[in-house]
């Protein structure tokens, strides 16, 4: 419960277009703010790949301008390399901003040292970053005296972050008082030295300094909605009331916060571009967060801030209209949608007053059940974690490539009992729970652990709340296509004319984090029976494609035709996990580019990315985003890991939740990579199996489509062979049993059909 204030050094601009010829300083001066005022403009519309474009075109064009004095040019490129380094700490590219200023031609100038301090926060190297604050302030280094109070601010909350909160107090109060007059900086510095006097238990003083902030913040306010400043000066206060114990008046308080960044959201998400809509909810996700710390205090608040949380990071190709009506859902629209034996349950993720991670579920009931709400406290994330499963932790196997932990894990009756038995007196008399997970649950498939108790309970995955709300709509639509893929050659080499800006981003990203010699895709011989299959076991048309690039796939995705797509192609997801951002960065924008490490590869994925001009044969989750799947009521990833990728607290940033960003309606996903073989085999049964279900449930058509796979059985004959001096099995899958026959059931280990998970099927 920390506030940053780090203080970047922007440079002036001017109205002058980039491009212009440039003879001697005054041009070259013009030239450069003028490419600066472009990269600014870029960067504040969230185009952060085109502003870095525009800074390093601006650099480039600075080497090559005559100048009466070359230094004069010299200064000014210094000028965009540190305007350049606050762009990669903006998107979080750490080690980015610290080797452009390695190339500072004056490492020494006091701009330079003050950016250099900067970096060091975000990187968490605050003794370095304290020795150059303490050179700037004892003199050692110059220091213009109207820049002295922001290193005295940036070196009180240094302090703050090492725990020396004494001198954290005295340096911001020493900062504010170089300040002359009522300035927002003044106020901003106060409002974070109160977080340091409630660290220290002077909540009394932490709150009278809160207070002057929120008057002073509140009388910037216009037009009837609150200032940014105010709204996370709001937040403080109701962290120094957690701080102090009083869970009531800080339920309150972040309730208050909580309807300010609502109402802010419904204004502008419609007016956002995709790119600011991730940044928005990476920021805001975790500050809303906070507010479960309140724990009982409020649960139907929490209900409500929770599916707030949910709907900003899900928001993506919907209208204005459909936008506002999602963010202003509150927790009883959700139980007004709950039949009399259905419960709906809301896993959250929060840093308790006690300053351990734990886990909790919001229950809700119907509507007209005096329950209402509740708070359901959990394990501690450590706790969780560190369960043992076989002999690894359980985030250890959840997160693992080895299919003996992912057996262990869906084999385990005593995990099943200590992931469910707290929720179980809460679901009596249930016939179906609706669930929505948070952290390490997004990647445990808890609806398929072994607990007799649920054995008569439908579980339902939603990736929200939200959409029961929409439960008319969950029905698969009658009429249109399905376009089923696969069978792909991924060495093949198709022409796909490239129609995108960062068109080869994901592909970057993906040698960024492997290298080349770890981009290698091969054939899936299932892939292609398993897509022919398709036809002959729906009533619906199906056009099937086995030769289908990124171009081609683009533009089948956006045929309103198709009502349902399948996939059956190569999955990946480059990490599961990441740390969270540092402390410094929580009132910060920092670019999400969580979504570039998932997707899907497509024909040609080995070799088109050698093209410049061709799409690179991959398909990003964060592609997706940018896309309008919602005429598509279920995408089918018959593939590995599209269910997973980076996680944060709200969850993965896979293929998942682009495609929910998309507006598809129902996914169905994988949490690891999948066997080839098993994989026709189910995809076969679920597609039978859905066939023949009158409502259409997907959830109920995989069921059965497991427990068939599970049940599936070969007869194997062994055959002395004279060239190993051994017995070889031979396979005998037809014809009745004979003697010296051994039945096995191959695929009734859970690696096999525990990995696919169904989201947000939802049936009347």
């Amino acid at each position: 419960m920390k506030q940053a204030i780090v203080y970047l050094v922007v440079a002036c601009c001017v109205l002058c277009a980039p491009g212009a010829r440039a003879d001697g300083y005054a041009d070259a001066d013009s030239t450069a703010q003028a490419y600066d005022r472009q990269a600014r403009q870029l960067k504040q519309e969230a185009r952060y790949a085109e502003s870095e474009a525009v800074y390093r075109e601006g650099l480039e064009r600075l080497q090559t301008m005559p100048a009466d004095d070359p230094r004069t040019v010299t200064v000014l490129a210094d000028g965009l390399k540190l305007n350049l380094c606050e762009l990669y700490l903006q998107r979080g590219m750490y080690r980015a901003a610290e080797e452009v200023l390695s190339t500072v031609t004056d490492p020494n100038s006091s701009a330079c040292r003050r950016r250099r301090a900067n970096v060091l926060t975000y990187l968490g190297q605050y003794d370095e970053a304290l020795r150059i604050y303490d050179r700037l302030l004892t003199g050692r280094w110059p220091l213009k005296a109207d820049l002295r109070w922001e290193v005295l601010a940036n070196r009180g909350y240094l302090h703050a972050q090492t725990g020396s909160l004494l001198k954290a107090a005295d340096d911001m109060q020493q900062a504010m008082a170089h300040i002359e007059g009522e300035t927002r900086d003044r106020y901003l510095i106060m409002a974070n030295r109160s977080l340091v006097l409630a660290r220290m238990g002077q909540f009394d003083r932490a709150l009278a300094g809160i207070d002057s902030a929120l008057v002073y913040f509140g009388s910037r306010s216009a037009g009837g909605r609150a200032h940014d400043d105010y709204i996370i000066t709001l937040r403080k206060r109701a962290e120094v009331l957690l701080m102090r114990g009083d869970k009531t008046s800080a339920a309150s308080t972040f309730i208050d916060y909580a309807e300010h960044e609502r109402r802010r959201a419904v204004d502008e998400f419609a007016t956002m571009n995709e790119q600011q809509r991730l940044d928005y909810w990476a920021n805001k996700r975790p500050l809303l967060s906070e507010a479960f710390a309140t724990e009982d205090a409020r649960p139907d608040a929490l209900l409500d801030i929770s599916l707030f949380r949910r709907e900003t990071a899900l928001l993506g190709a919907a209208d204005s209209a459909d936008m506002s009506r999602r963010l202003s859902l509150r927790g009883i629209d959700i139980r007004r949608q709950l039949k009399r034996d259905e419960v709906a349950v809301d896993y959250i993720r929060y840093m308790a007053v006690d300053s351990l991670w734990r886990y909790a579920a919001l229950v809700a009931y119907p509507a007209g059940d005096p329950r209402g709400v509740e708070f359901v406290r959990l394990w501690t994330e450590d706790d969780l974690h560190a369960y043992r499963v076989g002999t690894s932790t359980l985030r250890e196997a959840v997160c693992s490539t080895f299919a003996d932990d992912k057996d262990a894990i869906y084999s385990d009756s005593i995990l099943a009992a200590y992931v469910w038995s707290p929720l179980l007196p809460r679901l009596g008399g249930a016939r179906r729970v609706y669930f929505c997970a948070d952290g390490l649950l997004n990647m445990l498939a808890v609806e398929y652990l072994p607990l007799p108790a649920l054995e008569t309970v439908e579980l339902r995955r939603l990736s929200s709340l939200s959409r029961l709300t929409r439960r008319s709509r969950g029905a698969a639509a009658s009429g249109g296509r399905l376009l089923a893929v696969g069978g792909l050659d991924y060495d093949e080499t198709i022409p796909d004319t490239c129609h995108t800006v960062d068109s080869h981003a994901a592909i970057d990203y993906m040698h960024q984090c492997m290298g080349r010699s770890g981009h290698y895709f091969t054939p899936l011989r299932g892939a292609l029976r398993e897509v022919l299959a398709i036809d002959t076991l729906l009533a619906i048309p199906v056009d099937t494609s086995t030769v289908e690039t990124e171009g081609q796939l683009r533009l089948h995705l956006s045929d309103a035709g198709y009502r349902a797509v399948h996939l059956s192609t190569h999955g990946y997801s480059l990490a599961v996990d990441v740390p969270d951002k540092p402390a410094a960065d929580r009132d910060e924008v920092t670019e999400d580019r969580s979504l570039l490490s998932s997707g899907i590869a497509l024909s040609g994925a080995n070799t088109a990315y050698r093209h410049s001009d061709w799409h690179d044969g991959v398909l990003s989750a964060r592609e997706i985003c940018e896309m309008n799947l919602s005429h598509l009521h279920t995408v089918v990833l018959s593939s590995c890991q599209t269910a997973i990728g980076v996680v944060s607290d709200e969850g993965p940033a896979g293929m998942l939740r682009a495609l929910k960003k998309a507006g598809v309606g129902t996914v169905v996903a994988t949490l690891w990579q999948v066997d080839d073989e098993a994989t026709r085999l189910l995809m076969t049964y679920y597609y039978q199996a859905l066939a023949s279900q009158p409502d259409g449930s997907r959830s109920q058509a995989l069921s059965e489509a497991m427990q068939q796979l599970r049940n599936y059985s070969v007869r194997l004959s062994y055959v002395f062979s004279p060239a190993t001096l051994s017995a070889q099995a031979v396979l005998i899958d037809t014809g009745e049993p004979q003697p010296g026959t051994t039945v096995i059931t191959p695929y009734n280990a859970p690696r096999y059909y525990a990995a696919f998970l169904v989201v947000d099927d939802i049936l009347d």
